[in-house]
């Protein structure tokens, strides 16, 4: 289905009538379905928009001009996730993490990772990986570095003797030292559609992760037949130096808006 990226006022959403919406982009073939971002990434004090495209596609648009200030581009992929903002690398402009899959849905069996340069639009990251899910990614310096680290909760299947079972881990990306690693405790489920939070629940100035997982009846994801959801607290010895800078579902104030 083709779909476009649109520009409205609230008060002519409540009326029913967006006639006078201004399109900020097209897809001739699969339309729109993330929610966008709002974030500063040429330091002028307006939030630009960022979003991705179904077809493939990471777009920046100027919040001022509604002008492309970038675009990245992944032919074969599909994007169904929501842009992660933090910063990233030496500059001080936020960077964005993605996650596309690769195929045409139903059929998306790998995934690819990638980071780009807020201010610039180039790839900084990439990597293939066996897997696909809905959930977007969470942001936060959990190593005390002044530069914020991806995390994101990743499913992995592992064959045994008679079964396929998933399990799910999360794993932070640290572009700056650039390399990955596991968070936490794996769980024995997968996770389809459910991003992580990260921040301090108890009050103790220290990191809190909440992830779930959804166990199916096989490994090919019967979404008819749940066998159960299971919910887990990770409760780091991490100091937070700083707040989280993406630290939920659109962002730590749930309004896609990177402060």
């Amino acid at each position: 289905m083709a779909g476009h990226l649109y520009k409205t006022t609230l008060h002519d959403i409540m009326q029913g009538n967006i006639s006078n919406a201004k399109v900020l982009a097209s897809s001739d073939t699969k339309g729109f379905v993330s929610s966008p971002v709002l974030v500063d990434i040429n330091n002028n004090s307006i939030k630009d928009i960022i979003d991705n495209a179904v077809d493939g596609r990471m777009l920046a648009i100027d919040g001022a001009t509604d002008s492309l200030l970038w675009q990245v581009s992944f032919p074969g992929t599909e994007a169904y996730t929501m842009p992660a903002i933090g910063f990233f690398n030496e500059d001080s402009i936020p960077d964005v993490y993605g996650n596309f899959a690769i195929g045409t849905f139903p059929v998306l069996n790998y995934s690819i990772r990638f980071m780009v340069n807020g201010k610039t639009g180039k790839i900084e990251y990439r990597d293939t990986i066996p897997a696909f899910q809905y959930a977007s990614a969470v942001t936060a310096d959990i190593n005390g570095d002044g530069y914020d680290e991806v995390i994101i909760n990743q499913s992995v299947l592992k064959r045994k003797q008679f079964e396929n079972v998933f399990y799910s881990s999360l794993y932070a990306f640290d572009f700056k030292n650039h390399k990955n690693f596991p968070v936490g405790d794996s769980l024995s489920a997968t996770n389809l559609a459910s991003t992580p939070w990260i921040g301090d629940l108890d009050n103790d100035k220290k990191f809190d992760i909440i992830y779930t997982t959804v166990k199916y009846e096989n490994a090919a994801f019967d979404l008819q037949k749940p066998v159960g959801l299971f919910i887990r607290r990770y409760s780091t010895n991490i100091k937070i130096k700083r707040p989280s800078g993406w630290g939920a579902f659109m962002g730590n104030n749930y309004n896609a808006k990177f402060e």
